[in-house]
């Protein structure tokens, strides 16, 4: 995540992210339940999870009642996202470490059973970014350990990609999103976010070390999938 995108998280925003958020993602309550499914197939009953990118918690608060003896390790780059998800996961006790910054700032060891990269890629632009991102959490996992990645993708000069964008508009619309505020979103959208298509996405996975990918989940211009490392 680059520095400008994070004075978006501000105090103000991390308090109304996970209401926004709802409204602007269509799916994103299935899409965290995927998310648990997928680990409680591939995980033991004791495991630590890296989530990158915690954001305000949510992923934390929804996978730790599903195992009770997952211990997980979060980090964000905003400061104030990371003081919300302290809040949420207050009762975790001992099961739960926040991390202020990226995923170079978690300790190489232990290595974790399982990582999540949820709606974060997209911030970073494909210019070694990406690729170092998801370079940072395959050092940091078992072989043989999971991705869950979530992330918007296409190629916006195709028609395809367009049609989806418009739509996309039309359902923050929808979703009661005053027009005035979906205009100042898409054109932070427009200017924040670094689309990339599905096959260069599956490239720099690849060339992180991830392999058989498959994918899990999608809605509109968002995807989900669940990759190994090798």
């Amino acid at each position: 995540m680059t520095v400008e995108s994070i004075r978006h998280f501000d105090d103000r925003r991390a308090r109304i992210y996970d209401d926004i958020i709802r409204r602007v993602v269509p799916g994103y309550d299935v899409l965290h339940r995927l998310v648990a499914l997928q680990l409680q197939q591939c995980l033991p009953a004791e495991a630590r999870v890296l989530v990158a990118g915690v954001g305000t918690g949510a992923e934390i608060a929804n996978l730790a009642p599903t195992a009770p003896r997952w211990h997980f390790v979060g980090c964000d780059p905003s400061p104030d996202m990371l003081r919300a998800a302290a809040d949420r996961v207050r009762g975790l006790g001992g099961r739960v470490e926040l991390v202020a910054g990226g995923v170079d700032a978690v300790p190489l060891a232990p290595q974790f059973d399982a990582a999540t990269l949820v709606l974060v890629l997209h911030f970073l632009p494909d210019d070694g970014a990406k690729a170092a991102l998801l370079a940072q959490i395959a050092a940091r996992l078992k072989p043989g350990a999971p991705l869950v990645i979530a992330d918007l993708h296409g190629d916006a000069g195709e028609r395809t990609f367009q049609r989806l964008f418009a739509l996309w508009r039309t359902w923050q619309l929808d979703a009661g999103i005053p027009p005035a505020d979906v205009d100042k979103g898409f054109r932070q959208i427009v200017k924040d976010i670094h689309f990339v298509p599905e096959p260069r996405l599956m490239q720099l996975l690849g060339d992180a070390g991830f392999a058989g990918v498959e994918r899990l989940w999608g809605a509109l211009l968002f995807g989900a999938w669940a990759a190994w490392r090798g």
